[in-house]
């Protein structure tokens, strides 16, 4: 089912870059590891789902990570002659994004099951997994009422590292009013737990 589900959104991907741009080949380039200002879509997926998995080994509380939905805002921009489409502006993008598109990725329920006890916090280093165990972690303290479900939405800007890796930084906890966000993409996270 799982398979399905993935070849489902792989097609809707590949359907969608067709009709938004004739000159499709093109459009598979990746930014280059060496530019600061763009990072690839499926990049940022990939690190947000490591981030997912980094929290859920941390331990939740006793919690399920039943649902993430990923909202990145993404755009086009020109590098060596050839256009990408799907790219995330990250901090160091220098110019007005132009016109965007939300590209939108629904995540299940991760397999493994989480710790009883309280998130390990102190061994989570990057931001995204760590405001996701914090989540997690004042959910199971609210206890007046027997907890069913919690929902957070994380909203985040992406900085690309000198190596070609991502680094998340959360609006409202690791950045303050200095980013624009007319030229950085505004991209969230929402997760769903449950008991």
């Amino acid at each position: 089912m799982r398979i399905a589900r993935s070849r489902g959104l792989l097609f809707l991907i590949l359907s969608t870059t067709l009709f938004l741009s004739p000159t499709a080949k093109a459009q598979e380039k990746k930014p280059s590891a060496g530019n600061p200002a763009l990072a690839g879509a499926a990049q940022v997926g990939d690190e947000v789902q490591k981030a997912l998995v980094k929290a859920n080994a941390a331990g939740l509380g006793g919690l399920r990570l039943t649902k993430a939905v990923l909202l990145m805002e993404t755009g086009s921009a020109m590098e060596g002659g050839v256009k990408l489409n799907f790219i995330i502006f990250t901090i160091g993008h220098t110019e007005k994004k132009g016109r965007t598109i939300t590209s939108t990725l629904t995540f299940g329920e991760l397999a493994r099951l989480h710790a009883a006890g309280r998130p390990n916090l102190a061994s989570l280093t990057d931001s995204l997994s760590h405001a996701i165990a914090t989540a997690a972690a004042v959910a199971t303290e609210v206890q007046v009422l027997r907890l069913t479900e919690a929902t957070i939405k994380v909203e985040f800007v992406v900085e690309k590292k000198s190596d070609g890796g991502l680094s998340f930084h959360i609006l409202g906890v690791d950045v303050d009013g200095n980013i624009d966000l007319e030229k950085a993409s505004k991209n969230s996270l929402e997760v769903t737990f449950s008991r």
